[in-house]
């Protein structure tokens, strides 16, 4: 049986075991399977590939979509150009195998972002600097929206939680949380600005999707925002992901 799954840590929380399954029902896809494997530390991986013989993909999740490069044989471009790979081929010869790096949250990003949205001519601000918020920030330099990212700790051409006035704020209509907090298994909730000078002319995306309605999403929500959250992005990524390992 060929088998594909996710690694991370915690992945209690996560919703591609259901999608993969689900889609190799529908499709009938006989002979394959996805699980959740939470390693706590990537120096595990090799023992951990080696131990699942028949494993010839995965999922990258928090918070090693940075860590794992250094691991990987290849680099897909995009992946390079983010700093940050969510999708690796394992391709197998014998008992040797090499580990092929992609990054599909650039395209699910991309597509969900501009499914529905008229956000040209808009200015942003992506919570966060991880890998998540470097796919953000790749997508949104292609699609040619000045952005900033904004950080706990000081950055170069961005902003901390504390520098973040009303003002800002006001002057960016796109808001994109790409940090977990607010997410199901984070003990943070909420992010640290100030909410009131949101309106409806402001856009708020959170790549977190359980639960659907984070709080991020819902401060927008009250103040007439238009509002998204990842969980078309993670259908749409899912699928890249799908075709990166050549499945039918």
């Amino acid at each position: 049986m060929k088998e594909f799954g996710i690694i991370g840590f915690p992945l209690n929380y996560s919703f591609s075991p259901t999608w993969f399954n689900v889609e190799f029902l529908r499709k009938g896809v006989d002979d394959v399977s996805y699980g959740v494997f939470p390693l706590t530390s990537l120096s595990d991986l090799d023992a951990f590939i080696l131990q699942h013989p028949a494993l010839l993909g995965l999922n990258v999740t928090m918070p090693y979509k940075k860590e794992i490069i250094p691991l990987l044989s290849e680099l897909d471009p995009v992946a390079a150009a983010v700093n940050a790979v969510n999708t690796v081929k394992i391709v197998r010869h014998g008992k040797k195998y090499i580990l092929l790096g992609y990054n599909t949250d650039v395209v699910g990003f991309e597509q969900s972002l501009t499914n529905g949205w008229k956000i040209n001519r808009l200015s942003a601000l992506v919570f966060g600097t991880g890998g998540a918020a470097q796919a953000v920030g790749y997508c949104l330099h292609k699609l040619g929206i000045p952005y900033s990212f904004v950080s706990r700790n000081p950055i170069e051409n961005g902003f901390t939680y504390d520098d973040l006035t009303p003002e800002i704020i006001s002057h960016h209509h796109l808001l994109i949380n790409a940090t977990p907090i607010g997410s199901f298994s984070c003990e943070i909730k909420v992010l640290s600005l100030s909410f009131e000078t949101i309106n409806e002319h402001h856009f708020l995306f959170d790549l977190n999707y359980n639960p659907e309605m984070t709080p991020f999403l819902e401060e927008g929500y009250k103040r007439g925002a238009k509002i998204k959250n990842g969980m078309e992005m993670l259908y749409l990524q899912a699928q890249e992901s799908w075709k990166i390992w050549d499945l039918p």
